[in-house]
């Protein structure tokens, strides 16, 4: 029951970080040493905080056991702990107790009020919770199988009980991220009804508002309204979700890459073990013309997660702009077969190709991704490859194919 015990920790991980004056690891980082060996020390360090809030769960039937410990990270001192037994049909008003515990142990002049929910309970149904918190831990949007999972859990949640805010929520946004993998087409509607559904429930909530404006810049065009959004989901809460989608999708877009590097970074600071984050500075620092500084990122993010595809296509695409494409060659070489044939890898590798001189291997590898390609899949990268091949025209016809299909193309 890893998954219910993660719940918990990230139920009280989003009360903690809504407490003004704490400042709170988010959900990657915060949960990256689970099953190591680390000291606090070595996790305070790595992190960069003050203390470390530990635990453990146990459910057996219908009762749950918790116990919980702050941690100074300097002198290794227990600042508070405490064990709790209840129902776990109570597991809500369980999690607020033990948040409102910690606040109270670290004497911050915080203006929480003794009958303030720290944790608001958005569902009774602990069926439609159970689904929820499964969903949110295996969220990846980089991984479309996984993105998958979680879409499937999101569903269990609302149709366990279709009055619960976050979980719409959250499938909106899964639902929207899909646009990286599949068309337009195919997912703006669920996800469009979805959002409506959470912004029904929750006019505030965070992934619906970040999503609807990602869905206004696809399907509209309409960029003032999705950065309004995007602003009101960042208001919202202090999100790493909400400045991924603002400061990758949308800054980028108006030209403002500079201040989407600053919002990345928050981010990054916020969640400094999480991959996607640093995958997608790298690409901004690409953007800005900073090869350097993406290599070292897109290898922060390597360090991470070996196989992740947006940090290997930021570390291809900053070689490349490096001059460096004997190393692309022996990157890709290195790389696992189904990344080898990844359109968004595969393409840039034929980009190097065709700058060495090697036009028949560039040519081959341009006729494979045109032909075997979806519309909505990394056809920016074959007109790219295009380009760098001399067929304009036909750089042209892939480009303006995908305006009229309202693709996002990376």
């Amino acid at each position: 029951q890893a998954w219910f015990a993660e719940g918990i920790a990230e139920e009280l991980l989003h009360a903690l970080a809504g407490v003004e004056g704490l400042q709170v690891m988010a959900r990657t980082s915060s949960f990256a040493f689970k099953g190591t060996d680390k000291t606090i020390a070595q996790i305070a360090g790595i992190l960069g905080v003050q203390a470390v809030l530990e635990g453990s769960v146990r459910r057996f039937g219908e009762r749950v056991r918790i116990a919980a410990q702050l941690v100074d990270a300097g002198s290794g001192y227990h600042i508070w702990s405490g064990s709790y037994e209840r129902r776990v049909a109570d597991i809500f008003q369980l999690q607020d107790e033990i948040a409102k515990s910690i606040v109270e142990t670290l004497k911050l002049e915080l203006g929480v009020e003794k009958n303030e929910a720290l944790i608001p309970v958005s569902t009774s149904n602990l069926e439609a919770y159970n689904a929820f918190i499964r969903g949110r831990a295996a969220f990846d949007w980089a991984n479309p199988d996984v993105l998958t999972d979680s879409i499937e859990y999101f569903e269990m949640a609302v149709a366990a009980d279709p009055s619960y805010a976050d979980a719409w929520g959250y499938l909106a946004y899964s639902l929207g991220l899909m646009a990286l993998w599949q068309s337009t087409e195919k997912i703006s509607l669920p996800t469009i009804v979805a959002y409506q559904k959470a912004l029904a429930l929750d006019p505030q909530q965070s992934e619906a508002l970040s999503i609807k404006g990602w869905m206004k810049q696809l399907l509209e065009w309409d960029w003032e309204s999705a950065g309004r959004l995007y602003r009101q989901a960042l208001a919202s809460r202090d999100s790493p979700n909400a400045m991924l989608t603002y400061g990758i999708f949308y800054l980028p877009m108006i030209d403002e890459i500079p201040r989407a590097i600053s919002v990345l970074r928050e981010a990054e600071r916020l969640d400094p073990l999480q991959p996607g984050i640093k995958s997608n500075l790298a690409m901004l620092h690409i953007w800005s013309g900073n090869p350097q500084a993406a290599i070292e990122k897109a290898k922060e993010a390597l360090a991470l997660s070996p196989e992740h595809i947006f940090a290997q296509m930021a570390l291809i695409e900053a070689y490349i702009l490096s001059g460096n494409c004997e190393l692309v060659l022996k990157i890709v070489d290195a790389l696992p077969e189904q990344l080898k044939k990844e359109p968004r890898i595969f393409g840039r590798l034929g980009v190097c190709h065709a700058l060495m001189g090697e036009e028949d291997k560039a040519r081959e590898i341009y006729k494979h991704v045109k032909e075997t390609t979806p519309y909505y899949y990394a056809n920016m990268q074959a007109a790219v490859l295009a380009i760098t091949l001399g067929e304009v025209e036909d750089a042209l016809d892939i480009m303006e194919g995908e305006i009229d299909k309202h693709a996002w193309t990376s």
